[in-house]
Order: C-alpha cells, then structure tokens, then sequence
C-alpha cells in the first residue's frame, strides 16, 4: 500500500461511494512510492463486489480525469492482461 496515494485518497471527496471504493482499492494495490498499480479489472470487480461494465467505467472515467495513467502495454497474464497504472498524486487534492 502507497501511503502517499491512499492518504489522498481517503480524504478527498469523490460524491460517489463506487468511486471512492475503488480509488482507495487501487491505493491498497499501489507500489509504495505510488508509480506502479498493476491490478486487473476481474480483482477490482471480485474485492469491490461491482460488476464488470461499472469496474470498467471507472477506470475509464479516472483515466480520462488524470487521477489515473496508463504507464506501459498490457502485461500478458495467463487469465488475460494486466494493466500498469500510475495513480497521479497531484490530481488527489480535496475536491
């Protein structure tokens, strides 16, 4: 866990539990400087108890908002591909 990411994040206010429940699961998955969160959307939906397509959006929503950046190709895995993140500390700020 990333104490610089999940600091952050437990403190910010998303309005939104799914974002929140997300944010802060992917902060727990986080390397300790916060560069690296290799975490695939079947672990996000399985810890999180959401589904496929909301998994998904999310993702797709803090990437489009910076919060999150996808830092190299998929990794190939035997069950799919694991995507690299980098969660953007600096896009954490109380909202």
């Amino acid at each position: 866990m990333s104490w610089r990411i999940a600091s952050p994040c437990a403190e910010r206010r998303f309005g939104n539990a799914t974002l929140k429940q997300i944010i802060v699961f992917l902060a727990d998955k986080a390397s300790d400087d916060g560069t690296g969160i290799r975490c695939s959307n079947g672990a996000i939906q399985r810890h999180t108890e959401l589904g496929e397509s909301t998994a998904k959006r999310t993702i797709n929503d803090f990437l489009r908002e910076g919060l999150l950046v996808k830092t190299s190709a998929m990794q190939e895995r035997l069950h799919g591909h694991l995507p690299h993140y980098s969660g953007q500390n600096q896009h954490l700020g109380p909202h």
